[in-house]
């Protein structure tokens, strides 16, 4: 039962933790012609890229980052970057004919 109890703590400190890591989302939604679709999510430990439509890769797709990639990363971004878990939207709602790209800091 101890056994149990510890496993339980060590997961929901870890789960914690995870949550407590600052990662960034871009998203880039539909237009009306055939612009690329997709979504991923980038931190210091890796991310997941998911093409969704005109991607040359469907689905999600894990990959790694390197810590000199992801410190670039997050300095070409800063200036432009929300705070918190605020989100940035570029463009219009709705399918139109400019994409929207979302970006957003966690």
């Amino acid at each position: 039962m101890i056994l149990v109890a510890k496993i339980i703590m060590a997961a929901a400190a870890l789960l914690v933790e995870q949550s407590q890591t600052p990662s960034i989302i871009v998203e880039r939604k539909p237009c009306l012609g055939e612009c690329p679709v997709y979504r991923f999510q980038v931190s210091a430990s890796g991310g997941m890229f998911e093409g969704r439509r005109f991607t040359n890769v469907h689905g999600e797709q894990p990959f790694s980052i390197t810590p000199k990639e992801w410190s670039t990363f997050q300095s070409a971004l800063a200036p432009h970057r929300p705070q918190g878990t605020e989100t940035i939207t570029v463009g219009m709602r709705g399918a139109d004919s400019l994409p929207r790209i979302m970006l957003q800091s966690r």
